[in-house]
């Protein structure tokens, strides 16, 4: 049995978790091996992943992620189209931009029945729906090209 060892580098976060759960007596409950860094996905990955999600689940979720990205100017509508062909054609995934944007508009044209505008009491609420409807609509689709 490995007798336990401090890990040699902590941040403060775990540095004060792991106190308390010394000063609680918890101490013997967890086990911190093996301690390894965890490879995180790059930006490019993970709007790859969101951009599959929102071709093919489209929860709002999605169509609100891919907006926010795009609004506060970390991508482009037309990098997020070609990060998804680029995952799509590692995958050997369909590739059909016409079938991916139908799906778009199908799961949006879903969220509208759903939850219709006038439906939104909240003005912000509305405001904000309204905006991310009609990007999407507007220069997400134009940014699409074969």
């Amino acid at each position: 049995m490995l007798s336990p060892t401090r890990p040699t580098q902590l941040s403060p976060y775990a540095e004060a978790v792991l106190q308390a759960l010394a000063g609680a007596g918890l101490g013997h409950k967890i086990s911190l091996l093996p301690w390894v860094d965890v490879a995180l996905d790059s930006l490019p990955d993970l709007v790859a992943s969101k951009m599959v999600a929102l071709v093919e689940r489209g929860a709002p979720r999605d169509f609100r992620d891919i907006y926010s990205l795009c609004q506060e100017g970390l991508l482009s509508a037309s990098e997020c189209w070609r990060l998804w062909r680029e995952r799509q054609q590692r995958a050997g995934a369909d590739l059909d931009p016409y079938r991916a944007r139908l799906a778009i508009e199908t799961h949006l044209s879903r969220i509208a029945q759903h939850r219709p505008l006038d439906t939104i009491a909240e003005p912000g609420q509305r405001a904000a729906a309204t905006s991310l409807r009609n990007w999407f609509a507007q220069e997400f689709f134009d940014a699409l090209v074969d």
